[in-house]
């Protein structure tokens, strides 16, 4: 519980953007609440022409109530499609632009996009014989430009710019949290004010704090060139970059080119059912925004303070799950992302059912708090995400799933309004059973992805796991391939090497039956084992092909081992073992590696592993054995210069099956088999003029 409190505390002190969140949606939803109820007065006074004391007594008067309803659910559905429809196209070029040049320039724009929507609110009430469709025209199309899908893409965005990995998962449920808080917050003080002094008082207000919004905005995020120690940005004129967020090959090529390529571990399979989680959870959100007021008037009669106090009550117990349950699953019952998503979608399913059928006033609230967890199913679908995306592709990807948010809207939008205007004056509850099929679709495939891939391993970051003894034996069972392949030449001659042969049983059966040398003892560990290996190999084999340095430990923290509670004992052991070792190990057994072979022999391949990558890392943690291994790339890097007429290259070897890889019942998808002869093959068909980089068991380069 004390670590939850801390983390708590620790996210309340760099807060930056959450209140941009909560700024924006109070304007955003609270005026929302407003304008439902000036849309309803102007349906039923000046479109329908019933009286304004039968207007201001609908409870009383059903027909009136019915037209009146269908008719602001059809003036609901033009608003849907003028909103939402330009964001489908923007959120192509918002993704890629922003990547290059920050979110910030963006998010402060949509808040002189909301300022513009309540002027045109204004408008309209100065005007209130117009017929409602101007309500579209002179408020909603300016808010188009920088709609709330855009808007959710850009701080998503910019919060998983400022956090590390494992901060992201909870400071994301908070943004979630001062995003939906807007909502009471808005509805409570816009209804006061509506109420109180009329809706030009409520328009001015939320006038004024996009004005606030605006500055904040503009004072406290931080730009690209402040995240990032390059400068290239500021010295790309405003020109270029409009031209830059204008061409549209280029953005919607690489855009959806970032968001479908093949990744390691299934991660493109995880991007994309995740993304269609957030996909369906956010069908039900904007489909109900469209029919919410207009059901409550019609099952309960409520006034618009009334339905503000139960959104109040509905978002104070989604303070609750945000603040407190999430830290508390995360962080204390260490309960993976996909697990905390798919309870949380299962209560949704319980809450949409129930608020179909509710007819009493308890019914409603119990739903309420079935809702509570409602913010933390976006937050960890996100954070799932921003885990198996590389940082330079998260805008990117997030601009995909951002077109098709914008999508939602109006698809949404359009069914639910028509099939509450079907269904008003039998069963309104109705339109809310596609909120429940919908969450039950979500909760399946939460299912499928922590069954099926296993999730937490993918939040983690990427890992492997290396095994000397394990790896070693898959490596002499792939030896048939490597006396089919003449350019090994003399590959049929395999020396393997442990820290303790007596044990090794299985790897000297496989030995014996291949008519290999017993194994043989080292330690890279202990430099005079070194020393002995050495001459008793030279015995064996007076001259080297190929030496690979497989051993490798990791550290007793590991995988979390974040920078700030890092071990310097264990970082120096890890060290010892992953750079000094081989760097012993090599500089022992260089004087028999033959260098009269031409071609890509003699050859040195040192283990090593992504996590060694420094543009790689998008995770953080796993510090102590990140560093060893980004040494050891740096070391056969050096090699490489140092002695040319030898190839060296670093390998990774994929996260694999071996007691390392499968720690703490993690479930590596690369089997021993697969890693070894993938390496094999990559070892083949490797060129001299590749030497001293780094390439992963497939094949495939990865950047240093």
């Amino acid at each position: 519980m004390e670590k939850a409190v801390n983390a708590i505390a620790a996210v309340a002190k760099g807060t930056s953007v959450e209140i941009s969140a909560l700024l924006y949606a109070t304007v955003v939803a609270g005026s929302r609440l407003i304008y439902q109820q000036l849309l309803l007065e102007k349906c039923c006074v000046y479109q329908l022409n019933y009286s304004k004391d039968v207007c201001d007594n609908l409870d009383a008067h059903t027909d009136a109530e019915d037209d009146s309803q269908r008719l602001a659910a059809r003036y609901n559905m033009y608003d849907t499609l003028m909103e939402y429809i330009i964001p489908v196209f923007v959120a192509i070029f918002v993704g890629h632009w922003t990547d290059k040049h920050g979110r910030k320039p963006l998010i402060v724009f949509c808040f002189f996009a909301a300022m513009a929507q309540q002027i045109g609110m204004l408008v309209n009430v100065a005007y209130m014989s117009w017929d409602p469709i101007y309500i579209s025209v002179f408020s909603s199309l300016p808010m188009s430009f920088g709609a709330f899908t855009t808007f959710l893409l850009l701080i998503f965005s910019y919060l998983a710019d400022v956090t590390t990995p494992e901060q992201r998962t909870v400071r994301l449920s908070i943004l979630n949290l001062f995003l939906y808080s807007g909502q009471p917050l808005g509805n409570l003080v816009g209804a006061q004010i509506y109420e109180s002094y009329g809706y030009e008082a409520a328009f001015y207000f939320f006038i004024a704090i996009s004005l606030v919004g605006g500055i904040y905005s503009a004072w406290k995020l931080k730009s690209r060139n402040q995240l990032s120690s390059n400068t290239e940005d500021a010295k790309i004129s405003r020109r270029e970059k409009l031209s830059q967020f204008l061409n549209i090959r280029e953005s919607v090529t690489e855009t959806f080119k970032a968001f479908f390529r093949r990744r390691e571990h299934n991660h493109r399979l995880v991007l994309i059912a995740i993304g269609i989680t957030l996909l369906i959870g956010l069908f039900p959100i904007y489909g109900e925004f469209s029919v919410d007021f207009l059901y409550l008037k019609k099952r309960m009669s409520w006034s618009v303070k009334q339905i503000s106090y139960y959104s109040t009550f509905k978002t104070s117990l989604q303070i609750i799950g945000a603040v407190i349950f999430t830290p508390i699953f995360k962080i204390v019952l260490r309960w993976e992302d996909t697990k905390i998503g798919g309870v949380s979608v299962c209560l949704q399913t319980l809450s949409r059912l129930t608020y179909s059928f509710a007819t009493t006033t308890w019914m409603f609230y119990a739903s309420g708090v079935l809702y509570m967890l409602s913010t933390v199913k976006a937050a960890v679908a996100r954070s799932i995400i921003s885990k198996v995306v590389e940082p330079q592709e998260l805008g990117k990807c997030y601009a995909v799933i951002g077109f098709s948010e914008a999508v939602v809207p109006i698809v949404a939008g359009i069914l639910y309004s028509e099939v509450y205007r079907a269904t008003v004056s039998f069963f309104p509850g109705a339109v809310f059973l596609i909120s429940t099929g919908c969450w039950l679709a979500a909760s399946f495939l939460y299912l499928l992805v922590h069954f099926k891939f296993f999730e937490e391993d993918l939040v983690h970051g990427k890992r492997d796991g290396k095994d000397s003894e394990s790896v070693f034996l898959s490596k002499l069972r792939a030896k048939s391939q490597l006396r089919c392949n003449p350019g090994w030449m003399l590959a049929v001659q395999v020396i393997a090497t442990c820290r303790n042969p007596a044990a090794a049983t299985e790897l000297n059966e496989v030995l014996k039956n291949n008519g290999l040398h017993e194994a043989i003892k080292l330690d890279v560990h202990d430099h005079e084992s070194i020393k002995e290996a050495f001459a008793v190999v030279k015995d064996v084999a007076p001259k080297l092909d190929i030496l690979i340095n497989n051993a490798g430990v990791a550290s007793k923290n590991h995988p979390i081992d974040p920078v700030t509670s890092a071990d310097p004992d264990e970082m120096l052991r890890l060290y010892e073992v992953n750079v000094i070792g081989p760097m012993m190990v090599i500089q022992t057994f260089l004087p028999i590696l033959d260098t009269k072979t031409r071609g890509r022999f003699p050859m040195v391949a040192n283990l090593s592993s992504l996590l060694g990558s420094l543009s790689a890392n998008s995770a953080g943690g796993i510090t102590s054995y990140r560093c060893s291994k980004a040494s050891l790339n740096m070391l056969t890097k050096n090699l490489s210069v140092e002695a040319p007429w030898i190839t060296f290259v670093a390998v990774h070897p994929g996260w694999v099956q071996t007691d390392m890889g499968s720690a703490n019942n993690r479930k590596p998808p690369v089997t021993t088999s697969e890693s070894a002869s993938g390496i094999m093959k990559l070892l083949t068909e490797f060129k001299h003029e590749n030497s001293g980089r780094l390439f992963d068991w497939n094949g495939l380069e990865i950047s240093p």
